[in-house]
């Protein structure tokens, strides 16, 4: 009897051994489970997409033809409304900026008119927009855009004007008087890339009126003459102007010391009046090329 109790024990001490090699035996041999993926890439910052692909900055180096590389202008547009007399009145802001940026007298006629035109370097940026936080009681932000080369933008300095009589000194200092409907005070810009050197951004722009009404016109595509409604464009020729921005720089346009003269073209466009101050505009714009992804 004891020796059959002994055999029993034996077996099952066996068995046990053996059900544990045998858990050993498949845990081994057991699928490991998969990775965890990594995670997508994020696109780098402050570099716009294009296909939700980031697109590059472009050097000062030429792009070659056979490239083909899309260009595009990133547009940063700073629009800072200042206490009246801020920036007209002052040369604390105006002395980080270099006013000779184009022809003679198209400077002249910009002053005469109430307009003043500088260009910065970027790296002098932090101490402007400090500046312009203490004049403004509040800092700067801006709003960006993609600009196709050649393509004109329209940027709305004022809404909802009322009928306009702005007399306007042209490039001969000859005084003009026109009248001008009711409808916004914009202004017309395009930019264009120097071709020697596509990190440079030529701008081109002019102060105009759009008329409120909507005119009614035919126009050709590729579907035929179609019926079209559009609001016209009144350009105010005299002030149009052309300025290169080289990479790393960017351009300020404001009122000069002539926007106090009630019928000039800078008192219409950059000074305005909010709950009972009067103020007056300044206009940043930051341009930047980038190539599309190949």
């Amino acid at each position: 009897m004891p020796g059959s109790i002994v055999r029993r024990t034996f077996r099952a001490l066996v068995a046990a051994a053996a059900g544990l090699c045998l858990a050993g035996a498949l845990a081994g041999c057991q699928t490991p489970p998969p990775p965890t993926p990594a995670p997508p890439a994020t696109a780098p910052a402050d570099v716009p997409l294009l296909n939700g692909r980031p697109m590059r900055p472009v050097g000062a180096s030429p792009v070659s033809p056979e490239a083909r590389a899309l260009l595009t202008v990133r547009l940063s547009i700073y629009r800072v409304d200042l206490p009246l007399g801020s920036a007209s009145r002052s040369e604390r802001l105006w002395r980080y900026f270099d006013e000779e940026v184009t022809d003679a007298p198209t400077i002249t006629a910009l002053q005469r008119n109430g307009f003043r035109l500088g260009r910065a370097r970027i790296q002098e940026w932090p101490a402007v927009s400090r500046l312009l936080e203490e004049m403004a009681g509040t800092a700067p932000v801006s709003k960006q855009l993609l600009a196709m080369p050649g393509h004109q933008q329209q940027i709305t300095l004022k809404e909802h004007q009322d009928f306009q009589r702005l007399f306007i000194f042209d490039r001969a200092g000859l005084l003009n008087g026109r009248d001008y409907p009711s409808g916004d005070d914009i202004l017309l810009l395009t930019c264009n890339i120097n071709g020697q050197d596509p990190a440079e951004v030529v701008l081109q722009a002019a102060p105009a009126v759009l008329d409120e009404r909507k005119i009614i016109r035919w126009e050709e595509t590729d579907q035929g003459y179609q019926r079209v409604e559009k609001r016209e464009e009144l350009t105010l020729t005299p002030l149009q102007f052309t300025v290169r921005a080289p990479r790393g720089t960017y351009l300020v346009i404001g009122p000069g010391a002539d926007v106090m003269r009630s019928t000039s073209p800078g008192h219409s466009f950059l000074l305005g009046e909010r709950g009972g101050l009067q103020f007056e505009t300044l206009l940043i714009l930051v341009p930047e090329v980038f190539a599309a992804p190949t």
